[in-house]
């Protein structure tokens, strides 16, 4: 299930849920929830069970519609017109098809960005391009390798916060088992934010959530 909501512009929000019926394990259905109008709506139509495998643990909401990806491909269900719900694949970077897969979607000032661990220290962040959904731009290439002094021999990107300056841009990254560390990806300088060798927890892997000021009840 995937939130869409945004308190900028509504005070309502809706639910998009996937399911399987009737046994068939190869399509989905799909139904969507309007807090305005206190009602799920289901539509006939059934899409590839492939397309939804990682759907509940890395849908993000931007501009409308549901971004969500598979394991070689981003895809984008458009929440607008719920009577003619607009489902597309975004096309792959022409650099994307040598690496194994993508790892995470974000969303920061209004820019949809999609996160590939290349190594355990190097990492892409792709712009999704505005023009239909044609592409990803390369935005950012991270190589943590030369970094001198930097604490662990892998990391797991939780966060991508963009400044209004673009030397303010930084990563929120968790190197696992150690530390939380802010990575600034201009200077290339980081800092730590929290010690996690003291809490006493089983070997997890975090997730991470957008914050938004908001009194409304969701």
């Amino acid at each position: 299930m995937a939130l869409a909501f945004d308190p900028a512009l509504s005070h309502h929000y809706k639910l998009l849920y996937h399911v399987r019926k009737d046994d068939d394990v190869t399509h989905v259905y799909v139904e969507i929830y309007s807090s305005e109008t206190c009602t799920w709506r289901a539509y006939d139509k059934t899409f590839s069970s492939v397309s939804f495998v990682a759907f509940d643990h890395s849908a993000v909401y931007w501009r409308g519609a549901i971004h969500w990806l598979s394991r070689r491909a981003v895809y984008h269900f458009s929440l607008e017109d719920i009577d003619n719900p607009h489902f597309i694949q975004v096309e792959n970077h022409k650099t994307m098809h040598a690496y194994g897969g993508y790892d995470k979607l974000l969303v920061s000032r209004d820019c949809l960005l999609l996160v590939m661990m290349l190594q355990p220290l190097m990492v892409d962040v792709y712009e999704v391009e505005n023009d239909c959904y044609s592409g990803w731009c390369l935005k950012y290439y991270v190589d943590l390798e030369f970094v001198g002094n930097f604490p662990g021999p892998e990391v797991d990107v939780l966060a991508i916060v963009l400044g209004d300056r673009e030397e303010d841009s930084f990563l929120v990254l968790e190197v696992p088992g150690i530390m939380l560390v802010k990575y600034n990806i201009m200077s290339k300088t980081f800092y730590q934010l929290c010690n996690l060798t003291r809490i006493q927890i089983l070997p997890t892997k975090f997730c991470s959530f957008l914050f938004t000021p908001s009194l409304v009840g969701v």
